[in-house]
């Protein structure tokens, strides 16, 4: 059996029997591959011909992370397309964490961390107090679960209608029925999280990694992910919930005085921050935390955290068992600063206090340790697991390979780059020359400039439009200088982005702009690397161009300038802005370009309005390179460009 085998459909793509191919082989050789293609490549069914025949005759299990729903979907649809083809009977489920999975009304109800729904949870099924599950743990212990399942094939959504239903857990279903699946489809906190990997292993009956290959899907922002993992954050709302618990339970004053210590260094430190965060050393911080409880080391004063520590787990476990807030303020305080202790001497970290600007308009500080190295987090994954494949239309193989640490393993990297699908007329790119957004050119008349250059667009795009800028200090520049009027001028409905929104306010937002293709259309202002122009998908007329305004820099922050100068101590002088600060940048447009062509049947223009690009054109993704034109920045030029495209 080969990829031949597998792969359902009547023919191939362009370039699509290659890709397999190099894919098979690279799995077959337990090697790591780096597999960059745009969209309308076919990622997912190329990952799955190429890796099934080797789970099959290795007796191996596939993982496939996902970022969303909808990309996990996907994956399940083309298992079901390969059994419906082959007569494989290829079992496979897709999960969700377990809020997004409960139907119990007591867990629905609950606004806290995954560990503080994993513990209502636990506490629940302990006392017999959750029927949903009782009932999956009847089933399974009867053999009766296969009258209740007909599908090899199981998606979360379906699970959780099903077992609405039946009343039953569609969580603890989607697990027992993982025990067995050959392939396993979720999120990348299933693997990557060590805590939560540990319990899926287990779960799944999975001795090891080695006993997996696993697929990453939309990873070009993995070691943001990965990083994230690894640092940690303290609120002054936790410190002061956690006081106030103490305190209620008439706690010993030691414990009292360790959360006030806290409290009183976070008052004292935020009136020495200004609009951005403070790095903080800390050493210093915690010696005037030991200092304030009066121990004389850190050997003491992991002592007194631990006690914390002990005693909070006491009054958590009191709480649920008496059906109470099960969100754990004391255990968040411990976590912290056991975390603390363990990295203060590590450069591999940074530590700040950072102001946050709430919906209010009031101020709020918080201490967060944040991990500027995700090596940490993923070299045990790709030094144990069978094989491993990276997928993204904008990675850059040098930077991930480096970062990620792939380069330092003993095992081969495959690179499998691919070019655009899509015909030369479905696409068109254009660079508009002697124009930028550099500090020094943010002028009334240079946003003018860019306006009366997007009206270009707005009069010959038939339907939507997205315009991702570098900052929302750009965005509100464009709309300082007219660009809603033009905007509405050209009969289109105009939809902003809001950075505060919660994401069903953001949802609701994306629905309302993609229903006005069925009008006249509708332009979206946003930001480049927000969830609009990575997250979210516009084919058709959803969206037919993307305007890309500024290089889209962020402005430096002590983090970002403590990680450039690590990673030029790691990788060698300049690697550091490179991998740190450039890259990241030019991946965000490239993100942001990509939105409008999802489909082969999909036309999309893509507008550069910064002539910096041309400096980092060999960063650019393959497809946009392909396609680029550069044009002067002259009355008419854009328009003669898209007159006749759409």
């Amino acid at each position: 059996m080969d990829y031949s085998d597998i792969f359902p459909y009547s023919s191939y793509r362009r370039n699509q029997e290659d890709v397999i191919k190099s894919l098979y082989t690279a799995f077959q050789a337990q090697e790591h591959s780096l597999f960059i293609a745009p969209n309308g490549t076919g990622k997912t069914i190329c990952n799955l011909a190429a890796a099934i025949p080797i789970i099959i005759k290795t007796d191996l299990r596939l993982v496939y992370l996902a970022r969303t729903h909808t990309q996990s979907a996907r994956v399940i649809e083309e298992i079901n397309e390969i059994n419906k083809n082959t007569g494989l009977g290829l079992s496979a489920v897709s999960l969700r964490g377990r809020k997004e999975m409960c139907i119990h009304r007591t867990l629905q109800k609950i606004k806290g961390s995954p560990t503080d729904i994993m513990n209502i949870c636990s506490d629940l099924r302990k006392n017999g107090n959750c029927k949903y599950f009782n009932k999956v743990s009847k089933l399974k212990n009867d053999s009766k679960m296969s009258k209740i399942i007909h599908n090899t094939c199981n998606e979360a959504q379906e699970l959780i209608k099903l077992c609405g239903e039946k009343g039953l857990c569609p969580y603890f279903l989607a697990r027992y029925l993982m025990e067995e699946a050959k392939v396993i489809v979720c999120n990348y906190q299933w693997i990557f999280n060590p805590f939560i990997r540990n319990a899926f292993l287990g779960g799944a009956k999975i001795e090891d990694l080695s006993k997996t290959i696993i697929i990453m899907d939309e990873c070009h922002n993995l070691a943001d992910y990965l990083a994230d993992i690894d640092s940690s954050r303290l609120t002054t709302y936790s410190l002061q919930q956690a006081r106030k618990e103490l305190r209620s339970n008439n706690a010993h004053i030691d414990y009292i005085r360790l959360v006030d210590a806290w409290i009183d260094i976070i008052e004292k430190l935020q009136i020495k921050v200004k609009k951005e965060e403070l790095k903080l050393f800390p050493g210093k911080v915690l010696q005037r935390i030991a200092k304030e409880i009066q121990v004389s080391n850190m050997g003491e004063l992991l002592d007194a955290v631990v006690d914390l520590k002990e005693y909070g787990e006491g009054l958590l476990h009191e709480r649920i068992s008496a059906g109470m807030n099960p969100i754990d303020f004391i255990g968040t305080i411990t976590h912290f600063m056991e975390k603390l202790i363990d990295v203060m001497d590590k450069d591999n970290y940074f530590f700040c206090i950072v102001p946050s600007h709430q919906k209010s308009g009031e101020m709020t500080f918080h201490l967060e340790i944040v991990a500027l190295d995700p090596i940490e987090i993923s070299k045990p994954i790709f030094a144990e697991s069978y094989a491993t494949c990276s997928c993204s239309g904008t990675l850059n193989a040098e930077t991930y390979s480096q970062v990620i640490g792939l380069s330092q393993l003993d095992r081969k990297t495959k690179i499998v780059e691919v070019s655009s699908p899509f015909p030369k007329n479905h696409v068109k790119v254009i660079l508009l020359d002697q124009l930028n957004t550099k500090l020094s050119n943010r002028t009334s008349e240079t946003f003018q400039n860019m306006n009366e250059m997007i009206a270009e667009v707005l009069f010959n795009t038939p339907k939507n439009i997205g315009i991702f800028c570098a900052t929302y200090g750009i965005l509100n520049s464009l709309v300082k200088n007219g660009i809603l009027d033009l905007i509405r001028f050209s009969n289109k409905e105009v939809f902003i982005e809001d950075a505060k929104n919660s994401a069903s306010e953001n949802a609701m937002l994306i629905e309302s702009f993609k229903a006005s293709s069925k009008r006249h259309g509708a332009v979206l202002l946003g930001v480049c690397g927000g969830r609009n122009s990575e997250g979210e998908d516009f084919p058709g007329d959803f969206m037919n161009a993307s305007i890309i305004v500024g290089l889209p820099f962020h402005r430096p922050t002590p983090r970002t300038t403590a990680k450039i100068d690590y990673y030029d101590t790691k990788f060698g002088p300049g690697k550091g802005w490179n991998y740190a600060y450039l890259e990241p940048a030019i991946k965000r447009a490239n993100q942001a370009a990509g939105r409008p062509i999802r489909k082969l049947e999909d036309k999309g223009a893509i507008i550069l309005m910064d002539n910096r690009f041309t400096k980092y054109k060999h960063l650019l993704s393959k497809w946009i390179v392909e396609n680029l034109i550069i044009v002067p920045n002259k009355p008419n030029k854009i328009g003669e460009q898209l007159e006749y495209f759409f």
